[in-house]
């Protein structure tokens, strides 16, 4: 077998990247069915905005995925904070106006006498936005919706616990990226404004 290694050079601070668009890889990602955009109800002046945080820091041979770059370590039970940033958000959204985020881990261990054996939480700015139980070995995306005027512009606060509740002598977890989609207003950036619209 072979990896593949791309290496990159960005002008951002460490693991965060707001990616805006442009690029065939980008534009691969998107085509693939856990990179879609999801359906967001959003103000009049904005469109939806994807904020991606990864890490590659830790190589995992073992899994069995053609992903072997993880980010973090999450050990039942434990919690780990992401701090991320926004710009641009409509100033007076309305909660049924919404944000939408997805988590990709690696559940890297199994209790066959235990169903479910895994059990994560997350929470955005100190309120539950995403909470799954499931089985078994593998990659697993945890995703959910959220109301949109939860997020704050400038600092925000994500955090994934693990709350070690399933029964199982050990839930370990490996972090592969953080994917949060939010309304942005048509504010460009550097001269620049990437946004989608319906169709495509």
């Amino acid at each position: 077998p072979h990896n593949t290694y791309l290496l990159t050079s960005s002008d951002q601070d460490g693991w965060w990247v707001d990616d805006q668009g442009g690029g065939d890889s980008f534009n691969t990602l998107l085509n693939s069915y856990w990179d879609k955009y999801p359906v967001l109800q959003l103000p009049s002046n904005a469109s939806a905005h994807q904020i991606i945080l990864e890490d590659n820091l830790l190589y995992l041979p073992q899994v069995e995925a053609d992903e072997h770059w993880y980010w973090d370590m999450l050990p039942a039970p434990s919690s780990k904070e992401y701090p991320f940033n926004i710009n641009h958000l409509p100033e007076n959204m309305v909660p049924e106006q919404n944000g939408y985020i997805r988590i990709v881990v690696n559940g890297s261990t199994e209790a066959g006498n235990v169903n479910p054996d895994h059990h994560l939480e997350v929470n955005i700015n100190g309120q539950v936005v995403a909470d799954e139980w499931w089985d078994g070995i593998g990659r697993k995306m945890v995703e959910g919706s959220f109301p949109a005027n939860l997020l704050r512009n400038g600092e925000n606060s994500l955090t994934i616990s693990s709350p070690g509740d399933t029964g199982v002598a050990a839930d370990i977890y490996h972090l592969d990226w953080i994917k949060i989609y939010h309304p942005r207003t048509f504010q460009a950036v550097g001269d620049q404004l990437f946004f989608n619209a319906p169709g495509d």
